[in-house]
């Protein structure tokens, strides 16, 4: 036999069992494979995972699962049976999209959701699942924000509750009443949501996109307002590029009228008295980003700013400027004592270089109250 026909007979194999694959996750059942599923999970949790109704999975034309009824167990000494509960999940991905990025979500359902994380007297965190640990060089990598990672077309959330616990304190509770992402005007993808944090009630409003900007990274516009209670948070403005920071016009307020009544109720140390204002824009400056951040709480009050390459550190250039009118009470917040009741300023310089080396520099004083 010929070498040109061997390569034409294992071309021919190959092909064949390509194309029973293909037809076999086009067409076969993957859903009855739900036993396997459960069998796999829990072996890599180290908990008991089920999916107690039904399930669905689909990866032709599109990557599709639907889940209803799922459930992981906590841990052994956890206060509750199940750490997590889903009551109904399902979504809709892109099957090429996981390979080129941004994933392209089409849809995303979530409901009826309960998560609790909790520590015990001994400082376990039921959320450590004792898996593969990351090495300290893994561990330790930062990048900077370069793309938009996934973009969601259409999203429906509700009742979607997350539980803090730990000996000795009051469970702190957040609780997303709903949330929608939908297709709005020019293409942009409207975003509305409320809920609860603790006893505060919670809101988002806004828009980002348009669709097409947010999966190149390029030309994306956002006008987004966010509160809790009397915290006020707005976003407005655009980005021209991420990967390197580009046409930036982007600014950042956040409002609050009494920050300490707002950490008495957050539970919080009260750290300072009266207003919050956060002041951040970030403006376009050539073939770098202008930062300009301004932050006043209560007494203490920072400044900072510089350039970046990237939202994240590397290729970072920042000053900062940092002062508290009495250095001992903020001390005291944090059980500090002999610190001198005066105002204590530092200021210094940060960079940080591609290689994402960096280094400081860091002058603090002190200047007797007035």
């Amino acid at each position: 036999m010929s070498p040109r026909r061997v390569v034409a007979i294992v071309l021919a194999v190959v092909g064949a069992l390509l194309l029973a694959i293909v037809l076999y996750l086009a067409f076969a059942d993957l859903g009855r494979h739900k036993g396997q599923v459960e069998a796999f999970v829990t072996k890599k949790l180290g908990r008991p995972f089920a999916i107690d109704g039904a399930f669905e999975l689909d990866l032709f034309p599109s990557v599709s699962l639907l889940a209803e009824h799922v459930r992981v167990g906590n841990a052994e000494w956890g206060s509750k049976p199940q750490m997590l509960e889903i009551g109904r999940f399902s979504t809709q991905v892109g099957l090429w999209s996981l390979i080129s990025g941004p994933v392209d979500i089409r849809s995303f359902e979530l409901s009826d959701v309960s998560v609790l994380l909790e520590k015990n007297g001994e400082g376990e965190a039921n959320w450590d699942f004792g898996g593969a640990k990351k090495s300290d060089e893994a561990a330790s990598r930062y990048s900077g924000v370069t793309e938009v990672p996934a973009v969601i077309q259409h999203a429906k959330l509700s009742n979607v509750e997350l539980t803090y616990r730990e000996p000795g304190k009051p469970d702190r509770v957040a609780l997303l009443e709903a949330l929608t992402i939908e297709p709005g005007a020019d293409s942009l993808l409207a975003i509305a949501g409320n809920g609860k944090f603790d006893e505060f009630r919670t809101k988002v409003d806004g828009h980002v996109g348009p669709i097409d900007a947010l999966f190149s990274g390029r030309n994306i516009r956002m006008s987004l307002q966010g509160a809790i209670e009397r915290l006020q948070l707005d976003v407005e403005g655009s980005l021209g590029r991420l990967d390197p920071l580009d046409g930036a016009d982007l600014s950042l307020k956040l409002e609050h009228p009494d920050v300490g009544g707002m950490f008495e109720n957050l539970r919080l140390p009260v750290v300072a008295t009266g207003t919050l204002n956060v002041d951040a824009r970030l403006k376009d400056a050539g073939k770098l980003t202008q930062l300009d951040v301004d932050a006043k709480l209560g007494d203490i009050a920072a400044k900072t700013n510089g350039t970046l390459q990237t939202l994240g550190l590397p290729g970072s250039d920042l000053q900062f400027e940092f002062s508290v009118a009495d250095a001992a009470r903020l001390a005291q917040v944090f059980h500090v004592s002999d610190v001198p009741a005066e105002t204590f300023t530092a200021s210094g310089r940060v960079t940080s270089s591609e290689k994402k080396s960096s280094s400081s520099a860091l002058t603090p004083g002190w200047q007797g109250r007035k």
